[in-house]
């Protein structure tokens, strides 16, 4: 069956849409890691165990866009015969290495110099160059390994998984399913590469609902269900009202629940990808509008790596300052060095 590659591009209506759902999940996370540590009254209610971890919610929405957004930029990438798995393997190092090597030394700073020896730190044993080199491949908490993320920096735990499934899924996309290159090396590198998703699908099954492969696997598929409906015709108004009830359902099951990491959840969360990014299509978006929404979202990703350290950091004048006051000061404090890291990492990715 011939494809249609031309039905495969992303508008710049769903571009928004994603770039969206991303700073939305970011906010959800930097918010609720603030919420668990400062524990400001005002925020009482929204606050675990009177409701969900809203970090939680974020871990899930982001994992399953990175699925989404892995498999699109495959297929796009892809439509050129010579692009193999090498350049992708350079892109995703020049994608993820620079911030990431920025947000260490930062954390090594902070930890070393301002949290060492307070009372709520915690990680110094993993504070360390072993721990150090173990997070720069990408080891810790893979099986086997016994590393553990580095120092302040806890939200590690699910880079070294979604780097696995990228060069996993890249693999299996380009070498065995694109350019057919079936013979015992490239079987091998596939059946090693296999074992990692396997450790962390067998937790899934056993109940471990916080092994996040399972939802990336799920936003990869969930990408070609989106291309197989963007083309039906659906009216603005059914699209709303979808949106919303798939809102009002998400809601009410984390109300309920008080648990994000779960399949119900994870289809919900789905679901309303899809359905959003079928809405915004009907949309007709302000002139430089998607602009500013991705102007934040190409720091989001230094916002994830150094947020809860800045909060760990400043929970020490918890006694002098009032928390939700502090908390503000902390998101704050975050933008700002998140933007900068940005651009340190940009700097060096163009030079």
């Amino acid at each position: 069956m011939e494809i249609n590659t031309e039905s495969k591009e992303v508008t710049r209506n769903e571009s928004f849409a994603l770039d969206l759902f991303r700073v939305v999940a970011i906010f959800f996370l930097v918010f609720g890691h603030g919420l668990s540590m400062f524990k400001p009254n005002q925020f009482k209610a929204i606050t675990f165990p009177e409701f969900v971890y809203i970090q939680n919610v974020a871990v899930i929405i982001l994992i399953l866009l990175s699925g989404f957004l892995t498999h699109y930029s495959l297929f796009k990438r892809t439509m050129n015969e010579s692009y193999s798995f090498f350049d992708y393997f350079k892109g995703r190092v020049l994608r993820i290495y620079p911030e990431l090597i920025l947000a260490l030394i930062f954390v090594a700073l902070i930890d070393w110099v301002l949290l060492k020896g307070t009372p709520s730190y915690q990680y110094l044993a993993n504070l360390n160059v072993k721990t150090l080199l173990g997070n720069l491949l990408f080891l810790q908490k893979i099986p086997g390994f016994n590393i553990e993320p580095f120092g302040s920096a806890r939200v590690l735990w699910t880079l070294s998984i979604e780097w696995w499934l990228y060069l996993s899924f890249a693999w299996f996309y380009i070498v065995l399913f694109k350019k057919k290159k079936w013979n015992i090396l490239s079987i091998s590198i596939s059946g090693l590469l296999f074992y990692q998703i396997y450790q962390n699908l067998i937790r899934f099954i056993n109940h471990d609902f916080r092994a996040i492969a399972f939802y990336w696997i799920m936003g990869w598929f969930a990408w070609s269900l989106f291309e197989a409906v963007k083309n039906i015709n659906v009216s603005r108004m059914n699209l709303i009202i979808i949106n919303s009830l798939l809102i009002l359902c998400s809601l009410l099951y984390l109300m309920n629940t008080k648990e994000a990491y779960s399949i119900k959840f994870s289809v919900l969360m789905t679901l309303q990808i899809i359905s959003g990014l079928l809405l915004i299509n009907k949309v007709n978006l302000a002139p430089g509008f998607d602009r500013v929404i991705k102007q934040i979202n190409s720091y989001t990703y230094s916002i994830y790596l150094i947020h809860y350290t800045v909060f760990l950091a400043l929970m020490n004048l918890t006694k002098t300052v009032s928390p939700s006051l502090l908390m503000m000061i902390g998101i704050v404090l975050t933008l700002i060095l998140s933007k900068i890291i940005t651009l340190l990492a940009d700097r060096h990715r163009n030079s």
